[in-house]
């Protein structure tokens, strides 16, 4: 996250500047977001912004040609991160407790 402290602003041209700028703000949007969910999800019990960054970080990816994408080992605890943000581990593979927000709320109809 230190990188986003915007110290170095040297660029050879203003549209450089203004490049830098851009990929500052929409970097800030992101970590606004993994700010709210991150509080909302009651994850900074166990993790820094840093250290869950780090936690995902690691999952490796292989590509081949004419293959399709394969992803290393992806442990439990990663694809609880992946749900609290509410998407699928990059693998595609649900955790056992996961469920879609739309399948969830459809489920508690009373039937």
């Amino acid at each position: 996250m230190n990188r986003l402290d915007f110290k170095r602003t040297l660029a050879g041209s203003v549209e450089n500047l203004e490049g830098k700028l851009f990929v500052e703000f929409v970097a800030l949007i992101y970590i606004s977001y993994m700010h709210k969910v991150m509080k909302d999800r009651n994850l900074y019990r166990n993790y820094s912004s840093q250290s869950l960054l780090d936690e995902l970080d690691v999952i490796e990816r292989f590509d081949y040609r004419g293959q399709r994408t394969r992803y290393g080992e992806i442990t439990g605890r990663q694809r609880k991160i992946y749900e609290a943000f509410g998407i699928l581990a990059p693998d595609g593979k649900p955790s056992r407790t996961w469920v879609p927000e739309t399948d969830a709320a459809t489920s508690d109809d009373g039937a």
